[in-house]
């Protein structure tokens, strides 16, 4: 026989309560319907009381301060846009090293893809204007020691085929109203009133300062002090043969052969021979001996102060020889020639020459 199923129903447990870990009034196990059997609880007047805090003492009224006048508002300065600040830098930071982001590789730099030999380059100091000026006055003092001493070098003589014809020809294709025209003009003016001072103190002037530099402020420090000087002397020089013709072809060259500032300029450095007194005169060769009177005079000649003088300056050419050609087609021409004062009082006694009489 076959058990029940209500034999096979396993009963639960009937659930018993322990004891309470602290002592809890419990309440009955039925509930009176007027709920007035419920245990009574202390009542909260038995708990002492607080004993009251003793009042704490007015504290006297501080005087009023007069009141601050308003300041007037600033304007307001625009925002300047944030700049990250360096914890959310390194918050970032830190959080790529946590999720392990691989490093972007460093780009090399360009000294190390090509390395550059590269020398240091130092910009040399300004110089202001008194600096300028003394720099100025000592290149025109050692330009005049040069001459005195040299002469005009080649060098002096390429510059100078520049800048000649800018001081002496007149420029007529720049307009008027140009400013470069007004430039132009004031170096030419200061260059001018130089030479009007002293023609070799010019010429130092105008190899050593272009015309940039002669209207500029450094330079007009050192024209007042030129200008201020008494004499002029130990600015003179004297100039070789081989000199007066380059300046003589060059005027030829450039055009400005007639200008006045260029023909005081050759009569001042190039002086014309010196007046002399003629104590003797003497003429009449026999007609037979004019050859051979011709080639003492050729002697003379080689053997002339004048010819040692160009030789020593390094002259090609001779002034020893001059030529005077007359206007009337029908009337000849002179020719005075520098001899030897002994060689030619030799010749007078050879060729028993005729003395002439001089009133």
């Amino acid at each position: 026989m076959r058990p029940s199923l209500a034999a096979n129903k396993r009963r639960a447990p009937r659930y018993v309560p322990g004891p309470l870990p602290y002592d809890v009034p419990r309440l009955p196990k039925h509930v009176p319907a007027n709920g007035k059997d419920f245990p009574s609880f202390p009542s909260f007047s038995s708990i002492p009381s607080i004993p009251s805090i003793p009042s704490i003492p007015s504290i006297p009224s501080i005087p009023s301060i007069p009141s601050i006048p308003s300041i007037p508002s600033i304007p307001s300065i625009p925002s300047i846009p944030s700049i990250p600040s360096i914890l959310s830098i390194l918050s970032i930071l830190s959080i790529l090293s946590i999720l392990s982001i691989p490093s972007i590789p460093s780009i090399p730099s360009i000294h190390s893809i090509h390395p550059i030999h590269s020398t240091s380059f130092k910009m040399p100091p300004s110089l202001n204007a008194g600096d300028r000026a003394q720099q100025l006055s000592q290149q025109i003092n050692n330009k005049i020691t040069q001459f005195q001493l040299q002469g005009l070098t080649f060098e002096d003589q390429e510059l100078l085929r520049a800048r000649l014809p800018y001081v002496w020809r007149p420029h007529e294709n720049i307009p008027a109203a140009s400013a470069t025209k007004s430039r132009q003009s004031r170096s030419r003016y200061i260059y001018g009133m130089i030479q009007d001072t002293s023609n070799h103190l010019f010429l130092a002037v105008v190899l050593v300062v272009p015309p940039t530099v002669c209207i500029s402020p450094a330079f007009q420090l050192v024209l007042n002090s030129l200008m201020s000087l008494e004499t002029y002397v130990t600015f003179q020089f004297q100039l070789n043969a081989k000199a007066q013709r380059f300046f003589e072809s060059t005027a030829a060259e450039q055009g400005f052969a007639t200008e006045r500032r260029y023909l005081s300029f050759m009569k001042s450095m190039f002086s014309a021979p010196e007046a002399r007194q003629i104590q003797l005169a003497y003429s009449l060769v026999a007609r037979d001996s004019i050859e051979i009177f011709m080639n003492e005079m050729l002697q003379g000649v080689v053997t002339s102060e004048q010819w040692a003088k160009e030789g020593a300056q390094g002259g090609d050419t001779t002034g020893c020889v001059t030529i005077f050609i007359p206007s009337n087609q029908h009337q000849d021409a002179s020719c005075t020639i520098r001899v030897n004062r002994d060689r030619l009082v030799h010749s007078i006694h050879k060729f028993n020459m005729t003395k002439l009489k001089l009133e």
